[in-house]
């Protein structure tokens, strides 16, 4: 949740308590009876897609950067030991191949980075023969070939993951609007009838929603929503 979600769902939740602790007097009107149950069903609905969310990206950015990790080590090692090659056999072609620093690789995009770990897998297999004695053996190549895999697949489940929460914040701005119109349009209007009849449980209700609403209107105003 933004921290705008995370302010009003505590003013929910102070609704929600100060209505389950009057069921006395809520189920005398049996239209805020149903706005009541409708209210809380919407509460519980947010806090789960609020968990779906959260847990669409746990995890899988710590994986991408871990194969990343060790996918940059290993380029860098390889890409050092042909480079050599080429500095001893007077090959400036491929010099300019293979001069890649790391820390050019930690700063490049994803997409940069696989591009550039599979033109250096795929020019030091056909050099295989030569590099031996700059220890590049073929398991080597093989498990560079194996990281590569691995951080396309890391990449991957990363970008699915965002696309997949952008979805779900969408859904939970609905959702909290629809949570709105039921407090505002329904409870909000209904609570006039115990105005007088139960003025201490009118008034607890109207201090929650007061001090919660303008807390999140000053907050809103200073950040923002989240995009």
């Amino acid at each position: 949740m933004t921290k705008i979600h995370e302010n009003k769902m505590t003013m929910y939740v102070g609704v929600r308590e100060i209505l389950n602790h009057h069921p006395e007097i809520v189920q005398t009107l049996p239209a805020f009876k149903t706005a009541q149950e409708d209210f809380n069903q919407q509460i519980e609905a947010i806090l789960t897609k609020s968990k779906e969310k959260d847990a669409l990206t746990a995890g899988k950015t710590t994986n991408k950067n871990e194969a990343c990790t060790r996918l940059v080590n290993t380029v860098v090692s390889v890409s050092s030991s042909v480079y050599t090659h080429a500095v001893e056999t007077g090959n400036n072609e491929l010099k300019a191949l293979t001069n890649l620093r790391k820390s050019y690789l930690q700063r490049a995009r994803d997409t940069k980075i696989i591009q550039l770990s599979e033109a250096i897998y795929e020019t030091a297999t056909r050099l295989i023969t030569n590099l031996a004695h700059y220890g590049v053996q073929p398991e080597t190549l093989t498990d560079l070939s194996k990281q590569i895999q691995e951080y396309q697949q890391a990449f991957g489940d990363r970008e699915q993951s965002v696309a997949h929460r952008k979805t779900a914040r969408l859904t939970l701005q609905e959702l909290f609007r629809e949570a709105d119109t039921i407090l505002k349009s329904r409870l909000d209007r209904l609570m006039e009838n115990f105005k007088t009849t139960h003025p201490e449980f009118y008034g607890a209700y109207h201090a929650v929603r007061r001090i919660k609403q303008l807390a999140g209107v000053r907050r809103a105003k200073k950040e923002g929503e989240e995009k």
